[in-house]
């Protein structure tokens, strides 16, 4: 395959600009790609960053409802001609009709210029698993462990809310959630961790309302708590999604993060809005808006999207 494309069993790689070879024989497959990463502001092609990936798949036939992949590859890569990051991964998933588990592993070769900041020649770089049981038809529980370092991922909107995830989401956490009826959905979670001489813990709570009225497609309310010896985090959240007529969607949210440090008494707040239209216009055309609002102390940001798309 030529041109843009998303590597669906390569996690670690993402999207690319390139060519993937791939060559299968029962259960099991290998292959090899090479391409570049697309430009981080604009998300049009760019020849700043090329990269270099082997691998080979174990993906068996489906048996009685149960599923089972595996994956282990390297990659190397490139920025401006420099050497960027060289690395070994590997993932897994086991799917039955009631458990789901996956698990993934990356595995950093450090170069000289990284080794001469402090890094040792072969790290653990991230590591992720999760398993989740569903012990009935309204009940599910879960857990697992992530250990993945903080990068910025493709997103259309950062808020304090996906910064609190992105800051706190590492540990082992354990989670459960329940639907009473099928349009009521309650789920509760708590994540642990400890490191550099700080012990945490994170409580997330939420609530979800779906089709509990006419042209109301869903009601979400969330609240967390983050507390360590070093900082205290409170944040709550919450949206409401409409349908008004066949073919649109519309939703608004807000919500409100407070940060507090025990040591200097310091707390700051941040606050945020959001509303989201997807419209169809017929002919296959589609509009879509968004606009939002964030607010702290010191500073303030609004952000306007607009979007017109066709589909063929």
């Amino acid at each position: 395959t030529l041109g843009r494309q998303t590597a669906a069993s390569l996690s670690p790689v993402s999207t690319f600009d390139g060519a993937l070879g791939r060559w299968s024989r029962g259960p099991f497959s290998a292959g090899a790609f090479a391409g570049t990463q697309p430009d981080v502001t604009t998300w049009g092609f760019s020849s700043g960053v090329t990269e270099y990936c082997g691998f080979v798949d174990w993906q068996p036939r489906a048996n009685a409802g149960r599923r089972a992949s595996a994956t282990i590859g390297g990659v190397s890569s490139y920025d401006q001609g420099h050497p960027n990051r060289d690395f070994a991964f590997a993932q897994a998933s086991l799917q039955s009709l009631r458990w789901f588990a996956a698990a993934a592993q990356e595995l950093d070769f450090n170069r000289a210029w990284e080794r001469a900041t402090g890094d040792r020649g072969v790290t653990m770089s991230s590591g992720y698993a999760m398993a989740r049981f569903t012990p009935g038809v309204r009940v599910t529980l879960s857990g697992g462990y992530d250990g993945r370092r903080t990068v910025r991922l493709w997103r259309d909107r950062v808020t304090p809310e996906t910064d609190f995830d992105d800051r706190y989401r590492q540990g082992a956490w354990l989670g459960t959630s329940v639907e009473p009826s099928r349009w009521l959905r309650v789920s509760a979670d708590g994540r642990y961790r400890t490191g550099g001489g700080d012990e945490t813990f994170t409580w997330s709570g939420g609530l979800e309302l779906r089709r509990f009225a006419r042209a109301v497609s869903s009601v979400r309310l969330r609240a967390s708590l983050y507390d360590s010896d070093r900082s205290e985090s409170r944040l709550f959240s919450g949206s409401i999604g409409l349908e008004p007529w066949n073919g649109a969607h519309l939703e608004a949210g807000g919500g409100v993060r407070e940060t507090r440090d025990p040591f200097v008494g310091l707390t700051d707040r941040a606050a945020w809005e959001s509303v989201d239209a997807d419209v169809a216009l017929g002919g296959r055309w589609f509009v879509l808006a968004s606009w939002d609002h964030e607010r702290g102390d010191v500073s303030a940001l609004q952000r306007i999207l607009l979007g017109l798309q066709r589909s063929w």
